[in-house]
């Protein structure tokens, strides 16, 4: 028998609605716009037009992660299937709709293993959406949506399960600084158990005029999803920015091995939020940061599973490689 490492903590579920309080929201938007530089937590990016945003930019023609990672996951699913014997609940951290998820719920489907799929998702309408879609496409799969944060939501696992993969797609790590990620892969690695697996997707250093193009899309997708932000502080919290007098920016740091995203204010002005109570003074070219997507080397990629006990099994890289899946076991 498995070893059972998982905790249960306090439970959310998808008929909880929404899953960020405005109170949080306020406490957040209230500490980071009082910083020094100014920020806000990305997180907040994924409201239910946040998250539609965001499965446009997938579909902009710079963009490479999400064609790199489909066309990984297109050759080598059969492969990641057959790790794995007997029923085994495959548990995806941040779902969204799951597009590129069913070509490996389809291998798992194919292999005859009796399987079921915990997509976690802050987004309670596009996880309703796309579980409808699921159970429709894939009537022998057992999908069970979890509206919560991540370590919310995986609190919810069967600790008796016989395999559990759980799956992080899309370089989602890289919204954590390093050190954070490390600690973050390391309590993964503490909710799963012996012969449990891993499956990370994870965006390599490349050339930065790639980087820099996939950041800053023609379309301007990429920018309104950034603006975002600020139209949902003004709907949720009573705030009044006037979006048109704020730019998106996104920049490569060379040295930190980052993409940063941020909003410009494009003058001096003064802006109230109701709900928090506050006044926020911004100057000409003053930037909110929103948003660091790290960028990782083969090396840095084995030494975040070594750090948390994990093995490395298997890693694929796309034609271009551009981009890693890489499956760790515990």
């Amino acid at each position: 028998m498995k070893e059972n490492k998982r905790i249960v903590h306090n439970r959310i579920s998808i008929d909880d609605g929404r899953i960020d309080t405005v109170e949080a929201f306020a406490r957040d938007v209230r500490i980071g716009l009082g910083k020094s530089p100014k920020s806000l937590p990305c997180i907040y990016f994924y409201d239910s037009v946040g998250s539609r945003f965001f499965e446009w930019i997938c579909r902009q023609p710079e963009y490479y992660c999400t064609r790199a990672e489909a066309e990984i996951l297109q050759e080598h699913a059969g492969d990641i299937a057959a790790c794995f014997s007997g029923p085994t609940q495959i548990v995806e951290l941040g779902s969204g709709s799951s597009v590129k998820t069913r070509t490996l719920l389809q291998a798992f489907i194919d292999s005859e293993t009796p399987t079921t799929y915990l997509p976690i998702d802050i987004s309670t309408g596009i996880l309703t959406e796309s579980a409808a879609g699921l159970r429709r496409a894939y009537p022998e799969l057992n999908v069970k949506p979890i509206a919560a944060r991540y370590e919310d939501g995986l609190s919810l696992l069967d600790p008796n399960h016989e395999n559990t993969l759980l799956v992080w797609l899309g370089s989602s790590i890289g919204n954590y600084e390093r050190e954070r990620a490390k600690k973050f892969i390391a309590r993964l690695s503490n909710q799963l158990s012996a012969g449990d697996g891993l499956l990370l997707g994870i965006d390599l250093i490349k050339d930065p005029v790639i980087l820099q193009a996939a950041y800053n899309d023609r379309a301007g997708i990429t920018a309104a999803f950034n603006l975002n932000i600020l139209k949902r502080i003004n709907r949720e919290l009573g705030g009044d920015f006037r979006i048109e007098r704020f730019k998106h920016r996104a920049v490569f740091n060379s040295a930190l091995g980052r993409i940063e995203m941020y909003l410009i204010s494009c003058c001096d002005q003064e802006v109230r939020i109701h709900e928090p109570g506050l006044t926020v003074s911004f100057s000409k070219g003053e930037s909110i940061h929103t948003e660091n997507s790290y960028k990782y080397n083969i090396g840095e990629i084995e030494a975040l599973g070594k750090s948390a006990g994990l093995r490395m099994l298997h890693q694929w890289f796309d034609s271009g490689e551009l981009f890693s899946l890489n499956l760790f076991e515990v």
